[in-house]
C-alpha cells in the first residue's frame, strides 16, 4: 500500500494491545476499541516463554517485562508427594543472557502494554463494541454500538474466547467447548525455594507454584469437573481447600495457609479450534478468539502474542491484503494447532484418575516422556513463528 493502512484492533486484552504496538511501530494507523467500560484485568499471573518473550523484545517491552516479574530456565515436574520426576530446561530464545522465561503478574503486563501504547500515541476506547462489521470492496465498513460508521483496510478480531467478532463472522459454529476441566488459581506470599514453576501429578488433579516475584507466586490446581457449574462464591474457601487436598510436601503446605476466599480465582478450561480459514473478507481472527487452549503448557498468551507480532509485520503496509490474510493464517494455523494438541495432551495425563493408573504414570511413564515432550515444544517455539 502507498499509504498508511487504517486497520481496526476489536479487543484490548494482551493480544489486542499488542497487536497495536506492532502495528504502530511499523507504521500503521490504528483504533483499538474495548467493550468494557472500565478495561480491568482478571487473572492472577502467567509465564512468558521464550517465544513471548522474544515477541516483547520485537515491540521493545522485554526489559520491562523482565523488571516487573521473576525468570528462570527450568521446569521440575513432581509427584503429588513432591518427589521429583523430571527437570526439564526451557530455551533462551530472546536474550542468552537472560533467563529463559518470565513470569508476571496479569495487571502488570497489562499496565506495560498500555503504557507503551500510550506512547505511540494510541488509547483503547473503552466501552466500545462492533455491532455490524462488513467487507465492501477494497474496505470494511464498521457501525459501532454508538451509531458511529467508520471504514478500514482491515479489522483484527482480538476479542477472546468469546469473541463477539468470531460470532458476528460464523453464528455459533465455533463456540468455546468445555475440557471437562477446571482451574483454581490463587496469589500467594512466595515462601524461600521456590524459584522456578512447578507441576505436581495427583490423582485426578495437578497442582503448580508459580513464582510472580521475589515476594509473590501463585498457587493453582486443576480438577477434573464433569458439569460446567458455576460455582457459589461464598463457597469458595472450602471448595478450594478441597480441590487443593490430597497432596503432600510443599503443596499441603502451601494449602494450609487458605484462610480467604477473596483473591481465589475459579475458571472452567475450554477450547476454541477453529478450522480454516480464521477470516472472511479484511476481517481476521487472531489469539483466543481463534485457537484458545487450555493453561497446562502455559502458551495462551505466548501464541496470542506471535500472532499480534506477526500481524504488525504482514499487515501494515501489504500490496494486496487479501494474499497477507492468507500466508498470515497459513504461517499460524500449523503452529497454533500444535501447541493446542500438546495443551490438551498434557491435560489429559495430569488428569488423569485411579491411584494405581496414576502411579504407574508418575513411576514409569512421566520420567521418560516429559523430558521428550518439554523437548518437542521448546523445539517448536524455537522456529520462527
Amino acid at each position: 500500500m502507498s499509504r498508511k493502512s487504517r486497520i481496526l484492533i476489536v479487543g484490548a486484552g494482551i493480544g489486542g494491545l499488542t497487536a497495536g504496538i506492532a502495528l504502530l511501530r511499523n507504521g500503521a494507523e490504528i483504533e483499538i476499541i474495548e467493550k468494557k467500560a472500565d478495561n480491568i484485568v482478571y487473572g492472577v499471573g502467567l509465564s512468558q516463554p521464550g517465544n513471548a518473550l522474544r515477541s516483547l523484545k520485537s515491540i521493545g517491552l522485554l526489559d520491562q517485562c523482565y523488571a516487573e516479574g521473576l525468570g528462570a530456565d527450568f521446569t521440575e515436574w513432581l509427584r503429588g508427594d513432591g518427589a521429583l520426576i523430571a527437570r526439564t530446561p526451557s530455551l533462551r530464545l530472546a536474550d542468552p543472557d537472560r533467563p529463559a522465561y518470565n513470569n508476571i503478574g496479569r495487571p502488570a503486563l497489562q499496565r506495560i502494554l498500555l503504557a507503551e501504547l500510550r506512547q505511540l500515541g494510541a488509547e483503547p476506547r473503552l466501552g466500545a463494541t462492533a455491532d455490524v462489521i462488513q467487507t465492501a470492496g477494497d474496505g470494511v465498513d464498521v457501525t459501532f454500538n454508538d451509531g458511529r460508521e467508520a471504514r478500514y483496510d482491515l479489522v483484527l478480531g482480538v476479542d477472546g474466547l468469546r469473541s463477539q467478532t468470531r460470532r458476528m463472522l460464523f453464528g455459533d459454529a465455533f463456540e468455546p467447548v468445555y475440557t471437562g476441566h477446571a482451574v483454581w488459581r490463587v496469589p500467594m506470599e512466595r515462601p524461600s525455594g521456590i524459584d522456578c514453576n512447578m507441576i505436581f501429578f495427583g490423582t485426578g488433579k495437578k497442582a503448580g507454584l508459580i513464582p510472580l516475584s521475589g515476594s509473590t507466586m501463585y498457587f493453582w490446581v486443576v480438577v477434573n469437573a464433569p458439569a460446567n457449574e458455576r460455582l457459589p462464591r461464598d463457597q469458595f474457601l472450602p471448595l478450594a481447600r478441597r480441590a487443593f487436598s490430597g497432596f503432600g510436601g510443599i503443596v499441603e503446605d502451601v494449602a494450609s495457609t487458605l484462610t480467604s476466599p477473596d483473591r481465589i480465582v475459579y475458571s472452567p478450561i475450554e477450547e476454541v479450534r477453529m478450522p480454516l480459514p480464521w477470516s472472511m473478507g479484511r476481517t481476521v481472527l487472531i489469539g483466543d478468539a481463534a485457537h484458545a487452549s487450555g493453561p497446562h503448557l502455559g502458551q495462551g498468551a505466548a501464541m496470542a502474542m506471535e500472532d499480534a507480532v506477526l500481524a504488525g509485520e504482514m499487515f501494515h503496509d501489504a500490496a494486496s491484503l487479501p494474499e497477507a490474510i492468507a500466508a498470515f493464517q497459513q504461517r499460524r494455523y500449523p503452529r497454533a494447532r500444535f501447541i493446542q494438541d500438546q495443551t490438551r495432551l498434557m491435560g489429559e495425563r495430569g488428569q488423569m484418575q485411579g491411584r494405581v493408573r496414576c502411579y504407574v504414570r508418575n513411576h514409569f511413564i512421566l520420567p521418560r516422556v516429559l523430558p521428550r515432550a518439554a523437548d518437542a515444544v521448546e523445539r517448536m517455539i524455537a522456529e520462527n513463528p
